[in-house]
């Protein structure tokens, strides 16, 4: 990741070690603090609906102009304001650091020509069985089947892309503050990483009420054992060991603190920030329908910095008066990030270089445009 840098290793002050990959500020901001968003997310799923007898399609409230009404749902408003504001400009971002960017198709040219292929596999996917079905006949359930599993393959897709980012940040972490030395805290931050990230979603897989957020219900059997259903043997197993490996943890770093072994006080920030959204986002099946918008808006602001930083070391640190920051009209709307363009000869008049383009800022677009003149 270019250009990290970020403050240089301190002593440890009372037991923790203090050092950042930016500063305390930007750190506790946008890599820390972004989790932030997400609570405020649960907050509006648990308490704008109350007392709605449909709280996933009964309005709001009702915005009329010109005659024409908006409902705003809380459906609408949450993907809304995620997808518009936060999560396509990250795409946009992605896409200026990969496929827009020439430099990119130097060095990376033949993983980005195969990562066309994933394009493909969600209309083979949703559409391949319905071409089956022509040949062989089929149930319409059993047509549908293949969009269905597509569908949860491209959830359980974007979560793990989500918690690989938060694993990153973790290890950037440990490397800033010298925690690799030793090897019992890093199994511990290994196992606890992983178990406390994906087992909220098995809890929830295997809760009784999961069925209610759309999920297929994967009872396996009508009882066992009596009355107990195999789903609810293993969510209590699941929950027993989520309820371990958290104790666990945090008897693991309390030890080593008493043991006078100073803690890595960002990433334990950090893991602060992020174990407990991602159980509460699985907590019910309301507030699992919005899932991934509730544990990816932190992970997409994130990202925001770390592209605006990469923009700030590639264009303005080069060749001084190469570039010129400009603000664009649709600064607040875009937060999109537009291609290096070929640069052509100087010319003696006009624009030194041809070039626009721009990295996504934290809160605004910003377009490098050529400076003109001397």
């Amino acid at each position: 990741m270019p250009g990290l840098g970020g403050s240089a290793l301190k002593p440890a002050v009372r037991g923790f070690r203090w050092n950042w990959i930016l500063n305390a500020r930007c750190d506790l901001v946008w890599y820390i603090g972004s989790a932030l968003v997400g609570w405020i997310y649960v907050a509006l799923v648990l308490f704008l609906p109350h007392g709605l007898s449909d709280p996933l399609h009964e309005p709001l409230a009702t915005l009329s102009v010109g005659g024409l009404s908006l409902h705003l749902t809380l459906e609408l408003l949450i993907f809304a304001s995620w997808a518009y504001l936060v999560d396509s400009p990250h795409l946009w971002a992605t896409l200026a650091r990969t496929y827009l960017d020439p430099d990119e198709w130097q060095v990376r040219r033949r993983q980005l020509l195969f990562a066309f292929v994933w394009f493909v596999a969600g209309p083979v996917a949703v559409l391949g069985p319905y071409a089956a079905g022509t040949l062989y006949p089929m149930r319409a359930e059993t047509m549908a089947l293949g969009g269905q599993l597509f569908f949860a393959f491209f959830r359980l897709g974007a979560y793990y892309h989500v918690v690989r980012q938060h694993w990153g940040f973790l290890q950037l972490y440990k490397r800033k503050n010298d925690d690799f030395t030793d090897p019992q805290e890093n199994r511990a931050d290994l196992w606890f990483f992983n178990l406390s990230m994906y087992l909220p979603i098995v809890l929830f897989v295997a809760s009784p009420g999961q069925f209610q957020a759309g999920f297929v219900d994967v009872e396996l059997a009508a009882g066992l054992f009596e009355d107990h259903r195999i789903m609810g043997l293993l969510h209590r197993l699941f929950l027993a060991l989520y309820g371990t490996a958290l104790f666990g943890y945090i008897a693991f770093q309390w030890t080593r603190w008493w043991q006078g072994s100073s803690r890595n006080g960002p990433k334990l920030l950090f893991l602060l920030s992020v174990v407990p959204l991602h159980y509460a986002a699985f907590a019910s099946p309301l507030v699992a329908l919005f899932a991934i918008p509730i544990v990816t808006v932190g992970h997409n602001l994130q990202y925001h910095r770390i592209v605006w930083m990469y923009g700030q070391n590639k264009y303005c640190r080069g060749e001084p008066g190469r570039y010129r920051l400009t603000p664009t009209a649709g600064s607040l709307l875009l937060l999109a990030s537009w291609p290096e363009s070929r640069t052509p000869k100087p010319r003696e008049s006009g624009p030194k270089w041809s070039l626009s383009s721009s990295p996504a800022g934290p809160y605004t677009t910003t377009i490098w445009t050529p400076k003109f003149g001397g």
